[in-house]
């Protein structure tokens, strides 16, 4: 429909002359200097050029004096000076298709030269309309592909005009091709078939997404974007969007209440008629529209004539579709959006959160100051393989989530061999199936939540072996749990009186760690979340409190296992509550094992809300938080200390349990004003706290330890690693060997003698001896 050339590019007119025998054919072609050679290097090699006439600039073939006929439409197109010309390529003459190319689309829209032409239908075969419907050439090239058979007839008719275009206009055996060749066009490739995409115009609905655009602009400073770069990316989409082509041409949807008269091919899209359409869709539903007779006159509304108009075919943008469903909540007061919170990919801010965005800014009152339908927009990326490449079904490296659930990603599991040589040798011949240590959908959700889905996630058999032990670590914990409180009372756990340190310091530890996890929870940061949960039971639960306590829950007395026990279920019931969202499978199995009476007090963890540390703070009420981080580093730093000389001891072969030892902790003589190990060791609390049989605490005096004792047999020293109080002496641990014999019961090297229990057992095994009776 036009000829591009540009500004700047010089031109020339050349002469070629054509040999055959006697006789010769000349002719003149205009062609880019730059691309004379080029041009010729195409042609028979008996082809004779001259340049009569060069230095043409662009802008004078431009100037609207000149036009090219148009072959197929018998009319001319002009020639007009478009910047996207180059004199690299071709020929430095661009021709121009509106109805098949957006650059030619838009730069003749700007020119006022239209409509678009786009002769070619849903089926990639040219119509009728390749030729003017008065030329009597009208099914030329009609029903044929325009990529394979309309090719070559397209070529046939250039090379012999006159025979197919009888006008008088041609002569016979002239030809407009000059030469042909291969050429592979760098066509769009359709992401499903992998097939070159033809681009054509076709009449579409069309929403003036400019007009809405300062009110969807100005209504995201009152959203929260998580990642924050969602708002910059969200917002240029939306700067960047004049027009939301809102039909689609597919074979099922929403359709748009459009009809069209048969004649005029007019569209009526008036309020009288939606209306009325939309009742009838109502009642026989969306379907009807497409089933129904074309006649069927109870879709036209009584202001239109009757079999004069024809229902339209076109659906509703599924974008706009899920960009309304925002129109299913509730209102909310108090200027509160009607969701708390989008979640989608990345892919989405040029999709369903600006659909949403548009459709709820454009039913807002003018005056009214815009809101968004959502008060968080949480933008997630994308799960990658194992070397970060985008999964896809032709690659093949697309993970299902079942074989996440069955174990299948990981190596299955080695079975043990029974039996003697013959079952061996059978199980050997046997083809049986791989085992794989299946946990089920938690695994997922736990390697879902455990992720930081802001950004893209790749996964990988390594990472989710991680997750898989951080599953087996929770089910291995609540096991436990599960048997330690098998006979717990629920009615005493109001008694949370005469707490040790290592009680107190895990209830403020969970305290700290509750309150982070429910506010990652309501940020939608779960990873975080889980990282402070699994911390927690792997640190602060299993390798500390657990090991101080196992001994008072084997081998204590009666009070002290039940003050440990009204611990446990506290920290069990609040554990299950935050770990409910993200393993609800688990949570509910470790539920249905409990005693009914705990099982009771308990509630169902995945019924109740979670309200807070109260619960966990009044059982540490009294103490100073910064009291407590003292503690607690105190603490840490003098196991750390103990178990380095524990280690030295192994590698010497003196040890091998950890209660295989005493320890003593010299301290300088003003300890009580600095530290709180005096107070533990006048408690009795630090054996336990240390998981040691006996400790002994040495307090300096005047530069030389107080009490001289003999020289133990062996003897392993460490530094306590706290920062030094100006003016006293740091701290040290010394394991030496154990003064007592092994006891039968508990394990520890307090008995007065082997082969029999330690006085704290034999005082434990009377008490239970009388309750008995």
């Amino acid at each position: 429909m036009a000829i591009a050339v540009k500004d700047g590019i010089q031109y020339a007119v050349v002469e070629l002359t054509t040999s055959s025998g006697k006789d010769s054919e000349t002719e003149q072609v205009v062609v880019a200097q730059d691309r004379v050679g080029h041009v010729l290097s195409y042609l028979p090699s008996n082809t004779c050029h001259e340049v009569v006439m060069e230095d043409i600039d662009g802008s004078q073939l431009a100037d609207g004096q000149a036009a090219c006929f148009n072959f197929f439409q018998n009319s001319e197109s002009p020639i007009l000076s478009v910047d996207f010309v180059t004199a690299t390529s071709g020929t430095g003459l661009v021709h121009m298709a509106p109805g098949h190319g957006l650059d030619d689309y838009q730069v003749c829209q700007a020119k006022r030269l239209g409509p678009a032409l786009a002769p070619v239908d849903d089926a990639g075969r040219y119509t009728a309309e390749v030729f003017p419907s008065d030329s009597g050439q009208s099914k030329a090239l009609t029903g044929m592909d325009v990529q394979t058979e309309g090719v070559k007839a397209v070529l046939d008719l250039l090379d012999d005009p006159a025979r197919y275009l009888p006008s008088g206009l041609w002569q016979p055996n002239t030809s407009l091709v000059l030469a042909s060749h291969l050429f592979t066009h760098k066509n769009p490739i359709d992401w499903r078939t992998k097939q070159p995409v033809i681009v054509r115009a076709t009449a579409q609905w069309f929403a003036d997404a400019s007009a809405l655009q300062q009110s969807a602009l100005g209504s995201l400073d009152d959203v929260t974007f998580v990642p924050e770069s969602g708002k910059n990316r969200l917002s240029a989409f939306l700067r960047g969007r004049s027009q939301w082509c809102i039909s689609r041409q597919r074979a099922w949807g929403v359709p748009i209440p459009a009809l069209y008269n048969k004649e005029t091919a007019e569209a009526c899209i008036s309020d009288e008629s939606v209306e009325h359409i939309i009742k009838v869709l109502d009642a026989r539903g969306t379907d009807a529209w497409f089933k129904d007779a074309e006649d069927d006159e109870a879709w036209l509304h009584s202001s239109l004539e009757p079999g004069a108009w024809v229902r339209g075919e076109d659906t509703m943008d599924v974008w706009f579709d899920s960009g309304t469903s925002w129109t299913t909540l509730e209102p909310r007061g108090d200027g509160k959006a009607v969701s708390d919170v989008y979640v989608e990919g990345t892919d989405q801010h040029r999709g369903w959160f600006q659909s949403s965005l548009l459709t709820h800014v454009a039913v807002q009152d003018v005056g009214e100051t815009p809101k968004a339908p959502y008060s968080k927009l949480i933008t997630h990326g994308f799960v990658l393989d194992a070397e970060g490449r985008k999964m896809s079904k032709s690659v093949g490296n697309v993970i299902a989530p079942e074989q996440i659930i069955d174990g299948s990603l990981l190596p299955p599991v080695k079975t043990k061999k029974k039996g003697g040589r013959k079952a061996a040798a059978a199980e050997e011949t046997s083809e049986e199936r791989p085992k794989y240590d299946s946990l089920g959908p938690d695994v997922l959700r736990l390697w879902v939540a455990s992720s930081d889905y802001t950004k893209d996630v790749s996964i990988a058999v390594p990472l989710l072996q991680e997750v898989h032990n951080a599953l087996a670590k929770y089910r291995v914990t609540f096991k436990w749990l599960l048997g330690v409180l098998s006979d717990f009372q629920p009615d005493r756990v109001s008694d949370l009186t005469n707490l040790t340190f290592a009680d107190t310091a895990v209830l403020y530890r969970f305290a700290q760690v509750s309150q982070a996890v429910e506010q990652a929870f309501d940020e939608y940061a779960f990873h975080k979340g889980v990282k402070e949960l699994n911390s927690f039971v792997n640190i602060d639960l299993s390798a500390f409190y657990f090991e101080t306590c196992k001994d008072t829950l084997y081998t204590g007395r009666k009070r002290d296992r039940q003050r440990i026990q009204m611990v446990l279920a506290l920290l069990t019931r609040h554990i299950l509550r935050l770990l409910g969202p993200v393993l609800p499978h688990l949570v509910q199995e470790v539920s249905t094992l409990m005693s009914p009476a705990m099982r009771e007090w308990m509630g169902d963890p995945l019924r109740t809300t979670w309200t807070g540390q109260s619960e966990l703070l009044s059982a540490i009420e009294g103490h100073d938080a910064q009291y407590l981080d003292g503690a607690l580093n105190e603490s840490r730093a003098i196991s750390a200390a103990v178990q380095k000389a524990q280690e030295e001891a192994r590698r010497a072969g003196k040890v091998k349990s950890g209660l295989a030892c005493k320890v003593e902790i010299h301290v300088p003589a003003d300890a009580d004003a600095h530290y709180h190990v005096p107070k533990w060791h006048r408690d009795g609390e630090l054996a336990d706290l240390l998981v040691v049989s006996k400790v002994e605490v040495v307090i300096a005096s005047d530069g030389t330890e107080s009490i001289e004792s003999p020289t133990p047999a062996w003897r392993f020293e460490q530094d306590v690693e706290l920062p030094a109080v100006p003016g006293s002496r740091q701290m040290t641990v010394v394991v030496v060997p154990p003064e007592g014999a092994k006891c039968v019961r508990c394990w520890k090297y307090t008995a007065e003698e082997e082969g029999v229990p330690c006085q704290r057992c034999q005082d434990v095994l009377k008490e239970r001896e009388h309750v008995a009776t």
